[in-house]
């Protein structure tokens, strides 16, 4: 695994950045900086660093190439078009967090192997009749659902009558949870009895497009709507406007080389203006579109169409944290884009290819909010985003978790980055009575191979304190019981 990243720590940066210390600012690249942990992480696995530009060359020397922290179009767009003409297909992932509005787009080239969609065991299901017509339609015991999806492949066995379908694989059609088509059976003999069909797993083929065309048309030909993950039923058209705000994004830094500044209002307003553009521009598309007459019939309007408003301050709430990091939110696009990354193996299904999400909505304070931005500050962003009021709240948490194994390791992170009970008044008691296993090293990822033996607590809280100093945690090593009452009182 080779990581590029030449911006120089800053102070701000140890409020998203876990590898990065005090003594890296001004000194080290946020690369460099994280080396050290990550080649700690896993002995097994060869961690370098690429200094210098990146281009085609370098990139044909990998599998999977992801773009995290870039809005440059051009070169987006010419990695990507390399990448789709190799053979095998290098693959391709942009994903981006701009304050609390993130993205992740996946390419896997024209044609993509998936050996197994789901990863789950094969279904299997007892038949009691299957007709013989065009249809060819199967019926199972109205006692268990099949629980078949349509393009599953089954084959059948110890078919009686119709032994046409004994040992021979078809693709389905599901018509309910207790029937599904497999096509023409009129050649059929006739079915007599009993039989089962078991479901097989085929390799599907499934095309990705390039992010040039997807930038202006998301949807491929398959896909019917893109995902959002917090469905907004006010909102249905959520993650096309923002697909439409983030297409302003790159548009801004092609302009200007740089994304918006933070909270600068200058900014805030030309992002928005130009979505305001681009929202004109499809909504005269849309109308020539719909009187274009020489257009084929059955013909599908492309989905951009669709947008007719960007809601007030989403594009000006993009613009004024872009330059906002917050660790869960970042967090989050981590695990997708983990998660793709091992998909490109043909092990499970890949997104297709857009994910949009905002979570501003729901999380960004109301009303007037003091946002001081210092710079020196390494909370920087948290202030940025939800005031300094609502950060010293933060600072002055008394918080009691119980167990520090893989999510209690997630939240130490997470409250170490955004500085919980990092104040004199602040507090923070972890327990757990248990020691760190050679298994635990796969997802608890404070832990060492060094630190096999020793309390889970005790070295959580201290690999903690490595991140944010100020972090007031007190380790107990011991159990959450009747018996700890004395100690973990009311």
């Amino acid at each position: 695994m080779t990581i590029h990243d030449s911006n120089i720590v800053t102070k701000p940066d140890l409020g998203s950045n876990f590898y990065a210390r005090d003594s890296d600012v001004g000194h080290k690249t946020r690369a460099q900086a994280s080396l050290g942990e990550l080649k700690e992480l896993n002995p097994y696995v060869h961690v370098d660093i690429h200094e210098g530009e990146i281009t085609t060359d370098l990139v044909s020397n990998f599998d999977v190439v992801v773009f995290t922290h870039s809005v440059d179009k051009d070169h987006l767009i010419e990695i990507n078009e390399f990448c789709r003409k190799q053979t095998p297909a290098i693959g391709f992932i942009w994903t981006g967090s701009l304050g609390l509005y993130g993205w992740t787009f996946v390419d896997f080239g024209p044609v993509h192997s998936v050996f197994d969609h789901n990863g789950e065991n094969c279904l299997s299901t007892i038949i009691t009749s299957v007709s013989r017509c065009p249809r060819g339609i199967v019926t199972v015991n109205d006692d268990k659902r099949h629980g078949f999806e349509d393009d599953d492949h089954v084959i059948f066995r110890e078919v009686e009558g119709m032994t046409e379908l004994n040992d021979k694989t078809f693709k389905i059609k599901v018509i309910s949870p207790f029937s599904f088509e497999i096509g023409d059976t009129s050649s059929f003999g006739e079915y007599t009895r009993q039989g089962i069909a078991e479901q097989v797993k085929v390799p599907r083929i499934v095309k990705f497009y390039s992010l040039a065309r997807s930038l202006e048309e998301p949807l491929g030909k398959n896909i019917l709507e893109l995902q959002d993950p917090d469905m907004d039923w006010e909102n249905m058209n959520k993650p096309y406007e923002l697909h439409v705000v983030l297409k302003s994004v790159l548009d801004f830094y092609s302009a200007k080389k740089r994304v918006p500044e933070l909270l600068n209002e200058e900014d805030a307003t030309t992002l928005s203006g130009i979505a305001s553009h681009k929202v004109d521009e499809l909504k005269k598309a849309s109308a020539d579109w719909d009187n274009d007459t020489s257009k084929s019939d059955g013909a599908k309007k492309p989905s951009l169409h669709r947008v007719e408003s960007i809601p007030a301050g989403v594009a000006e709430n993009i613009a004024r944290f872009a330059k906002a990091q917050s660790p869960p939110f970042n967090s989050f696009w981590g695990g997708i884009v983990a998660q793709e990354v091992v998909k490109f193996t043909g092990k499970f299904s890949p997104l297709r290819q857009w994910l949009h999400y905002s979570v501003a909505n729901t999380c960004l304070p109301d009303g007037e909010v003091q946002r001081p931005i210092d710079n020196n500050d390494r909370f920087r962003d948290t202030i940025a985003l939800f005031g300094a009021e609502a950060t010293q709240r933060i600072k002055d948490l008394k918080i009691y978790m119980i167990g520090a194994g893989a999510l209690g390791c997630e939240y130490l992170k997470q409250f170490a980055l955004m500085g919980v009970a990092s104040s004199e008044k602040g507090k923070l008691t972890v327990t757990d009575d248990d020691s760190i296993e050679i298994s635990n090293l796969n997802r608890q990822f404070l832990f060492r191979k060094k630190h096999v033996g020793s309390s889970k607590a005790a070295t959580a809280c201290s690999v903690a304190k490595t991140i944010n100093p100020e972090l007031n945690v007190d380790a107990k090593i011991m159990r959450a019981d009747p018996k700890s009452e004395n100690v973990f009182t009311d």
